[in-house]
């Protein structure tokens, strides 16, 4: 079974940039997960109904007491009565992820037993379904809608130690709190809450609601001691297209912390191409970066059309890097830390990560598509294909494969849907993408790049280079533009849909290439051992090095 190895404890307040309310057109038609998640929560024991859930939550938050006892309990674990400490090592393992901080401390413990048993509890909690369980138990509780549900998410998000478990948290509580367009009272009274997770979550809800006054209250948190809480503000009033948010994003810029890209994310959505492009890597241009942003919004206030942030998805700039020599998959942020490492894989030459704690891997000595739970590397659902190249888990619930030779589109149940096979003597799909609309483009290792539609005609065809080479990389970028790899010579290219240069740079060992959220190119580099980003200039403005020859990374 795959390994994973966690590199840090998560924050209490998760620095996850939450789903912003509207959805996107080729994002309509999501997956239902009702019948996954109740599956998984009887298997564990949990009861899937309103009470059943809100007493599921319940176990997994503290009140000041609990917090005493909790840490009382340390001591049991090396108590002279066997029963005594079984009973408290499974009190432990019960709590889940909730156990882990008083575990890790009792670690340190001068008595061997306590330090034993503490480190068997880890091991035990580590094992099991980690972030899909809360996940799952957030998802159906917004289904349930039981009475006290906003005010059991509210008491649960100061322990939602994972980022996506809290994104669910956050999502549940704006679809719960959120009535006739004014907050619950509960969601109000939680803006003055002492905890700033709480603050943080509530002001999420209360700032996105159409009822002025509300908004008013929840616009006095940006000015709020805690970070996170000034940034939830400023994402709850821009998802109700007040422009109060903004001037409080552009103010994050300066800081050059973790919440300063997340603000610069959601700016770039606003300002379309007109966005500034001065790098935010030194204090000095992130005070000049600071001035362009303040400076464009002076001229754009009164025209800038805020539901721009909704037509992209929220941007994490977390990047999943595929070893496929190393045998192993991870995930590095902005601040050049592992979050955690999944191995033991066979040859994952790409993978995507899914919510609710999933990710979608080919694993290619096997020929699988594998869908495995992240915390414990379970199979989850599997797929059979020759030498896959690239897999995708559509909105609609669907999979979209390659390989060398084609591609198609299967649903849950393994049905094709789609295929397109080129007809062509030996053309080799080097590489694919899918675009938005269902077509599909791709390119071939001497430079032949080639859309097609649904239908399996194509749209448009062109050669991006007349002398041959060896390119490995593409994606279909808005516009019908294209991103494109030569990987000889390193170059990294933008072509528009006639094959003409928009766009160039040159970075050694380039395999596959990335235009991110916030204009900036993320490349991988295979014979560089490397994946780096790069802004509009080609300046290099982040890197993190890899053991072994990375094909492919996701950058999300």
């Amino acid at each position: 079974m795959p390994r994973l190895r966690h590199a840090l404890p998560f924050l209490g307040l998760s620095l996850l940039v939450a789903a912003l309310s509207a959805v996107r057109a080729d994002d309509a038609e999501m997956t239902d997960t009702t019948a996954s998640d109740e599956k998984l929560l009887q298997d564990r024991g949990v009861k899937t109904d309103g009470p059943g859930l809100l007493a599921f939550l319940r176990e997994r938050s503290l009140d000041e007491d609990e917090r005493a006892q909790m840490a009382q309990l340390v001591k049991v674990l090396g108590d002279t009565d066997f029963e005594k400490r079984e009973a408290a090592s499974q009190k432990f393992i019960a709590r889940g992820s909730l156990s882990l901080p008083f575990l890790r401390d009792a670690l340190k413990d001068n008595d061997p037993e306590i330090a034993r048993r503490a480190q068997a509890c880890i091991d035990e909690i580590s094992g099991g379904p980690g972030p899909a369980l809360p996940c799952a138990a957030v998802r159906l509780l917004v289904k349930r809608k039981p009475d006290g549900a906003v005010e059991m998410l509210l008491r649960y998000v100061p322990f939602a130690d994972d980022e996506a478990v809290e994104e669910e948290v956050l999502n549940a509580l704006r679809a719960l709190a959120l009535r006739d367009g004014k907050a619950v009272d509960a969601a109000v009274a939680a803006l003055k809450d002492k905890q700033a997770p709480r603050r943080a979550a509530a002001v999420y809800a209360v700032a996105a609601a159409r009822d002025k006054g509300q908004r008013d209250a929840a616009a006095a948190l940006l000015r709020d001691e805690a970070a996170g809480v000034r940034f939830r503000a400023a994402q709850g009033l821009l998802a109700a297209r007040d422009p109060r948010a903004v001037p409080a994003l552009i103010d994050f810029l300066r800081d050059g912390d973790d919440f300063t890209w997340r603000a610069e994310d959601l700016l770039v959505r606003l300002a379309g191409e007109k966005a500034p492009t001065t790098p935010l890597t030194s204090k000095e241009e992130r005070k000049k970066a600071h001035g362009e942003w303040a400076a464009w919004w002076k001229d754009n206030e009164a025209k800038v059309d805020l539901a721009k942030v909704d037509e992209a998805p929220p941007f994490l700039n977390l990047t999943l890097v595929c070893e496929m020599h190393g045998n192993k998959l991870w995930e590095v942020d902005q601040a050049g830390k592992v979050r955690w490492t999944m191995d033991k894989l066979n040859c994952p030459r790409d993978a995507q990560i899914l919510p609710g704690g999933r990710i979608l891997i080919t694993e290619v000595n096997d020929n699988k598509i594998r869908e495995r739970e992240i915390a414990t590397g379970k199979v989850l659902w599997e797929h059979d294909v020759t030498d896959p190249s690239f897999v995708r888990r559509l909105p609609n619930g669907n999979t979209f494969i390659a390989t060398h030779q084609l591609c198609y589109e299967v649903n849950p149940s393994g049905k094709k849907v789609f295929e397109y096979k080129p007809s062509d003597a030996n053309y080799l799909i080097h590489s694919i993408d899918r675009k938005p609309n269902g077509n599909v483009v791709c390119m071939m290792m001497d430079g032949r790049l080639r859309e097609v539609g649904r239908d399996g005609k194509t749209v448009r065809e062109f050669n991006v280079q007349n002398n041959g080479g060896n390119w490995c990389g593409v994606q279909a970028l808005p516009g019908n533009r294209y991103l494109c790899v030569e990987f000889n010579n390193g170059g990294v290219f933008e072509f528009d849909a006639d094959g003409k240069v928009l766009w160039q740079t040159k970075i050694q060992g380039a395999s596959y290439a990335l235009r991110l959220p916030n204009g900036r190119t993320m490349i991988c580099c295979f014979g560089g051992q490397r994946v780096v980003q790069v802004d509009r200039d080609g300046k290099e403005v982040w890197q993190t090095k890899v053991g072994t020859q990375p094909w492919r990374a996701r950058v999300r």
